[in-house]
């Protein structure tokens, strides 16, 4: 952790002194007593699924404003002496409801080399717009992309989205139950981002 002190005068004249976490440094090796299955969605690569040594992960995490976040994931394989997976996030977050989110994500193995770039709107209380764009840099080609609006209220959304992913066109409908999961599925809706909104 880094940790930074900022110090304010108010109104009054006193000062109010806060402290913000400005980098967060992971990382992670483990030992897999036997082959992991398929269905553990916390494994990103199939190398990582094997008996044995697991891939040596990073991640660091940058926030040096209070509505700007960078992150930069690596997993670094040492039977091959290669970097495996990089992952590069970039989220600006207005505090009142709008998000844009940009990743470039890159996996050797599945030859993933891709950028993403994911929008959340707010256009009323509780309504927002979302956009989702997958561009795949090695076939130059904009691999996927999506539409759609959610509304939120309490502990419960609901959404409705567009999405074309090559030739295949689509209309999702998603239900969410915060803190319990999803129903429907729409990539337009991110990965657990909307509950991130303000």
């Amino acid at each position: 952790f880094l940790t930074g002190k900022s110090v304010k005068t108010d109104a009054q004249g006193n000062e109010k002194i806060s402290y913000n976490e400005i980098a967060r440094l992971q990382v992670q090796h483990g030992y897999n007593f036997e082959r992991v299955p398929m269905n553990d969605p916390d494994i990103r690569l199939e190398s990582s699924r094997e008996k044995g040594v697991t891939d040596i992960g990073f991640r660091l995490e940058i926030k040096p404003k209070k509505f700007v976040t960078l992150s930069y994931d690596a997993e670094f394989s040492p039977d091959r002496g290669n970097i495996e997976l990089h992952d590069l996030y970039m989220v600006l977050n207005s505090g009142l409801g709008h998000r844009l989110r940009v990743d470039y994500q890159y996996r050797r193995e599945s030859l993933v080399d891709e950028i993403i770039a994911r929008t959340n709107i707010k256009l009323f209380r509780n309504f927002y717009l979302l956009t989702y764009h997958d561009y795949s840099i090695d076939q130059d080609d904009l691999y996927a992309h999506g539409y759609g609006f959610r509304y939120d209220h309490g502990c419960w959304a609901i959404g409705v989205a567009y999405e074309n992913e090559e030739k295949d066109h689509r209309i999702a409908f998603t239900v969410n139950l915060l803190g319990l999961g999803t129903f429907g599925g729409s990539r337009s809706y991110g990965n657990g981002d909307e509950g991130d909104l303000d």
